[in-house]
């Protein structure tokens, strides 16, 4: 029979007991001695979480990304309903072999205690009275990204100098998240900074995301409760939201992904919390202005890093749904008309990296993030008082929506990091017992003697390792990245479905591009272990820039070979079509 026992989490990452209880299974058939095997196994299972290169010293330390999260007025980082707790935890738990976040939390106002998770030890550093323009609390490299989560709705906000500080740091390569709520919730903050300015609405002016407007956005959907209410917000019972596909033709087949922040370690990321008035995300409507703030300029929309490319401009990635006829009711209190269908941008995205400058990402309200749309209500009756946590079904919907926290932590990290994160995915990616036995099976055989049909394999082997580990989107991702400064950009915008206004016409549909994402993969997981196969290996010593050149001559080695022999097989049938003898002619 099995059983299961509840025991203190003793984190090495975010300290002990840190993160309540988790279940861990017992069995009672066990002996003595197996039950320490069994200790031993859930030991594992925690460095490998937490310190993998415990367990396979071939690992490099894992990337630290420096995040500053900056919130003012009734917001908070504590455990009551308006706290963000729940969101800091899911990325202190997203630690992993490629990447930690040194974690700083910023509040405009005074707070102390819980409301700054005090005395946290995965909190690095904790700012009260936050100023942008304090050189103390915020500078061009002080951080990787800035998450805002603003709740004040007052004019005298943020001033020039801190505009500009923050301009110059999204200018500099630093990424930027942004949301408030229904109305004017979160203008103070986040108005006038540019390009966050016109990603998302910041007041009521059109009268659509107010509070009590029959067209405000409520997707709040019924749990619980025999009408829709604001405690529904509360529950087990998410939105279903509907992502933006980007589709790329591969030979005679359409192949579509949702943008990278919504691509899923299990598929696609289709959920969100509920709740009875959102914001709303937008595109610009106009993409053309420079900036001026405290005496310095901005181009809001540079043009393309790359000589030809298409310019980048955000992008709304995600629709949400209100239905026919919600109410939002506290009873005696609050009782609103019924909403009008419609549907609205809940999350918007640009992707400065095209650009040169820093990623952008806004969403429609931030009760996407707080502890009352996602571990419950303080006080509520059960199952509202723990939300998502409630059933299986509910945890299932919570593990996407912290997978789209997560994504948004790397997808706007500084292309540094990212190339960090990559080179230690793509690393680990060798040493996996999968791509262990292709290689091993094929000791004898380097990369320059190897079939172009052995690499595609392997390349097939790591692109579904990797798409294990990270999904399917970053796996393709991580694969184009290699291929970016190997070939180019037209045909790497072919086969990269966020590329902006895609080469036309579409290719051939009897010559796809597709396999050239296995071969770079193959060629560059081929070269590495080449260069790096030893039973000494000692990655402490290893200079990470050349694994770099390492993996991209090695795909650059096997798609110039590739490309040869497509060549050569294209002539072959010319020749064949045009002066050669049918099997008619043969048989005749």
């Amino acid at each position: 029979m099995t059983v299961s026992i509840r025991i203190p989490v003793t984190d090495p990452v975010i300290g002990e007991n840190q993160g309540g209880f988790i279940m861990l299974p017992t069995f009672d058939h066990l002996t003595a001695d197996n039950r320490e095997l069994l200790d031993l196994v859930h030991q594992r299972e925690r460095w490998w979480r937490h310190e993998p290169w415990v367990v396979n010293p071939r690992l490099f330390r894992a990337c630290t990304v420096r995040v500053l999260l900056v919130t003012d007025g009734g917001l908070d980082f504590g455990s009551g309903d308006f706290g963000l707790r729940t969101f800091v935890k899911t990325l202190q738990q997203g630690a992993s072999y490629y990447v930690r976040y040194e974690i700083t939390l910023a509040h405009r106002n005074s707070r102390s205690g819980d409301q700054m998770m005090d005395p946290d030890p995965g909190i690095s550093r904790r700012i009260t009275n936050f100023d942008f323009a304090n050189s103390d609390h915020f500078g061009t490299d002080m951080y990787d990204e800035a998450w805002l989560f603003g709740i004040d709705s007052s004019f005298t906000g943020i001033g020039d100098d801190e505009v500009r500080a923050i301009a110059e740091f999204m200018d500099a390569d630093g990424g930027v998240f942004a949301t408030g709520d229904h109305g004017s919730l979160g203008r103070a903050m986040g108005r006038r900074i540019p390009r966050v300015r016109n990603m998302r609405l910041w007041d009521n002016a059109s009268g659509d995301v107010g509070m009590t407007d029959a067209t405000r956005n409520d997707t709040n959907r019924r749990g619980h409760d025999t009408a829709s209410t604001f405690d529904d917000q509360s529950d087990d019972v998410p939105q279903t939201i509907e992502p933006r596909l980007y589709t790329r033709r591969s030979g005679i087949w359409d192949v579509s992904y949702p943008h990278p922040l919504l691509c899923g370690e299990t598929g696609v990321i289709d959920v969100m919390p509920d709740h009875p008035h959102e914001g709303e995300c937008v595109e610009p409507t106009s993409v053309n202005e420079t900036v001026t703030i405290g005496g310095a300029s901005f181009v809001e929309y540079p043009p393309a890093a790359i000589p030809g490319a298409p310019r980048p401009l955000p992008e709304v990635i995600s629709t949400n749904t209100v239905l026919t006829g919600s109410i939002a009711v506290i009873p005696g209190i609050l009782d609103k008309d019924p909403t009008q269908p419609h549907t609205f941008g809940g999350i918007c995205a640009y992707d400065g990296h095209r650009a040169g400058v820093g990623r952008v990402v806004t969403d429609a309200t931030w009760h996407h993030f707080v502890n009352i749309n996602l571990v419950g209500e303080v006080g509520a009756t059960a199952p509202k008082n723990v939300g998502f946590l409630a059933t299986s079904t509910g945890q299932a919907h919570l593990n996407k929506i912290k997978n789209y926290f997560r994504n948004i932590a790397i997808w706007i990290a500084r292309p540094e990091l990212i190339r960090c994160m990559n080179r230690r995915i793509l690393w680990a990616t060798i040493f996996n017992n999968r791509l262990v036995e292709s290689l091993t099976t094929h000791l004898d055989v380097r990369l320059s003697d190897a079939d172009l049909r052995l690499v595609l394999a392997v390349g097939t082997h790591a692109r579904d390792v990797l798409g294990r580990l990270r999904g399917a989107c970053q796996s393709r991702r991580l694969a184009l990245d290699l291929l970016e400064e190997l070939i180019d950009w037209e045909l790497v915008a072919r086969l990269d479905p966020w590329s902006p206004e895609p080469p036309e016409p579409d290719p051939s549909p009897w010559v796809s591009p597709e396999a050239l994402i296995d071969l770079a993969l193959g060629g560059a997981v081929f070269a590495l272990r080449d260069e790096f196969e030893s039973d000494d290996l000692d990655v402490d010593k290893i200079d990470e820039e050349a694994i770099d050149a390492v993996a991209k001559r090695g795909a650059a080695t096997v798609i110039e070979a590739a490309i040869a022999e497509l060549d050569s097989d294209l002539g072959r049938f010319a020749d064949s079509f045009r002066g050669g003898t049918s099997s008619k002619q043969k048989a005749d």
